[in-house]
């Protein structure tokens, strides 16, 4: 089977006249419903006046080659049987058939094929319940077969109609460019001639893969035929001229920016999907309970509903608590995405990633401000990290270079956390932690310590700082009294809670992390590409610290008013 793939074209400058069809090219994803359907493609033919308008703007545009929907045609039918190809064929133009592979249309047809027997098993059912007589029992069964029937309906409608627009259309646009990127020109002019169903696809599309595309549509002008002309032809009464006319563009609704948020957990937080709101996004749809096997389906619904240009105004958000779930549903979502149909997914399982960021940035930046070097030249300390903040802190800062060490009183789900945070070449070290005498030797050797235990457990007291050597910087995500750290209170920003022990609070950190999870749903509302992930947020919260170095920096401007 050939794979689907569309992209601008390279080096190459293509302007497509898209001629506009009288009619629909008959096409099926599945066997006609009737004889009569079948049977209709007898009249759908190009008649001799759009054949004649076809010759006039071919003359005067000289285009490189043609294509057309081969349909329910065969090839030779196509090349043999068709007024339009004598046209062509006679001005010298080359003239292709373009149509979606056969495999892929099989394949496609089996889906299609299913759930309509599966429906129509429905259908056979309650005609044989309507048969009975109606109890309590029955009804419910009618009913509970109604329900079932319409939600299987709307499936294969649903499935049909992306088949049939969005899936066709990419097919048919890529028949379109690979037959320019077998010309040696660089510059070159082909026409399409398109179904009336397909052509505000086929603009926006090609349009998208940077075509020049000039639609041509046409209207028929209804004239009486004299009587002597008719030959008998008693129901005649009137013979179709055709005229072009320009396609007047107007102006288009902006599309709503809309981000699917899933995640596994039983509920979506209502902290990321406010977030969200003040992000930008004007719609946001949370999806919760979403397994893995469930995100292709949930994902190619979205994204074939919007067209290649729609699709750039709709992005993923993956929550939840699980920072290895959330990666596995992203990389599903990522891989579940067709070419061109592709955006952004951002990730940021229960804000454990924009917290993590905000923590390490701010801990960097103490750094610098005590002359303590870098990340890379210190050990870090993360006590009870088994979280999705902890662990997310801990790859972040093993991807940084520092010697990281992860603290939990449960020794075996410390192993299994420090074994995904860590990165090749700087394992995250793991410890069990149970008693104060534990900490102590943990605290000696540290540089920086981030508290990223549960609420309102003290996991370091001012007693324990006190008996420890060196210059020692404290970040607590914890906003609940007491705080994990003693002394510490939420609003600190590198406040010195004893001589060389500086702490930054849970406010503190929670300002910078809101302004990172803000910015990276901003960033891929506006870019609609690629994946926004820990290290993103990072980086992120980097550029923020930064600019606010250098906006406290800038001399200030003095001005004084004299008056007389």
């Amino acid at each position: 089977m050939k794979t689907l793939e569309l992209a601008p074209l390279s080096g190459k400058k293509l302007r497509v006249f898209l001629i506009r069809k009288a009619y629909d090219e008959p096409w099926l994803i599945h066997s006609p419903s009737s004889e009569s359907e079948s049977k209709i493609s007898a009249i759908k033919r190009p008649s001799m006046a759009y054949c004649d308008m076809i010759k006039q703007i071919a003359e005067s545009e000289s285009p490189d080659f043609a294509t057309d929907e081969l349909g329910l045609r065969s090839l030779k039918e196509f090349r043999e049987d068709s007024p339009v190809a004598d046209v062509f064929s006679k001005l010298k133009i080359p003239f292709y058939a373009v149509e979606m592979d056969e495999v892929a249309h099989s394949y496609l047809s089996r889906s299609i094929k299913l759930k309509l027997e599966k429906r129509n098993e429905v259908l056979d059912g309650l005609r044989i319940l309507s048969d009975e007589k109606i109890t309590p029992s029955v009804q419910d069964k009618i009913d509970r077969l109604v329900a079932y029937g319409q939600y299987l309906h709307d499936e294969l409608e649903e499935e049909i109609r992306q088949v049939q627009f969005g899936i066709r259309e990419s097919w048919i646009a890529m028949g379109i460019l690979n037959q320019a990127e077998l010309l040696k020109k660089k510059r070159l002019t082909a026409f399409h001639l398109s179904s009336p169903r397909h052509f505000q696809g086929m603009m926006e599309l090609l349009q998208s893969l940077e075509v020049d595309v000039v639609p041509i549509s046409f209207k028929r002008i209804l004239a009486e035929v004299p009587k002597e002309e008719m030959k008998g032809m008693t129901e005649l009464t009137g013979v179709s001229s055709v005229s072009v006319v320009p396609v007047i563009k107007r102006p288009k609704t902006k599309l709503s920016d809309i981000l699917f948020f899933l995640e596994a957990d039983e509920h979506a937080s209502p902290f990321d999907i406010c977030v969200a709101y003040d992000a930008g996004f004007d719609v946001v749809v949370p999806y919760s309970g979403v397994s893995l096997n469930q995100i292709q389906d949930l994902v190619q619904d979205a994204i074939f509903s919007r067209g290649t240009k729609g699709v750039k105004h709709l992005c993923f958000f993956v929550g939840g608590r699980q920072v290895s779930v959330a990666r596995q549903m992203a990389d599903r979502i990522q891989k579940a995405m067709v070419k061109p149909f592709e955006t952004a997914v951002i990730i940021d399982p229960h804000g454990a990633f924009s917290t993590a960021a905000a923590m390490v940035a701010k801990a960097e930046d103490a750094l610098r401000k005590l002359n303590q070097g870098s990340l890379k030249s210190n050990i870090a300390l993360i006590l009870a990290g088994t979280g999705p903040v902890g662990e997310s802190v801990a790859h972040l800062l093993s991807k940084s270079g520092a010697l990281t060490v992860l603290t939990s009183r449960n020794i075996e789900r410390a192993k299994e956390v420090a074994n995904r945070a860590s990165i090749e070449g700087n394992k995250v070290e793991r410890v069990q932690s149970t008693s104060p005498e534990d900490i102590h030797e943990l605290l000696e050797d540290a540089n920086l310590i981030f508290a990223v235990g549960a609420p309102g457990i003290q996991l370091v007291s001012l007693e324990q700082l006190q008996s420890v050597l060196g210059t020692k910087i404290l970040l607590d995500v914890n906003a609940v009294p007491p705080s994990g750290i003693e002394s510490l209170t939420p609003i600190d920003d590198l406040r010195e809670l004893i001589p060389e022990n500086y702490g930054i609070g849970a406010l503190t950190i929670g300002d910078l992390k809101l302004k990172v999870q803000r910015q990276m749903l901003q960033e891929a509302r506006k870019n609609a590409q690629g994946i926004y992930d820990d290290e993103t947020a990072l980086d992120i919260a980097r550029n923020i610290l930064k600019e606010q170095r250098e906006a406290i920096s800038k001399p200030k401007l003095k001005i004084e008013v004299v008056t007389a």
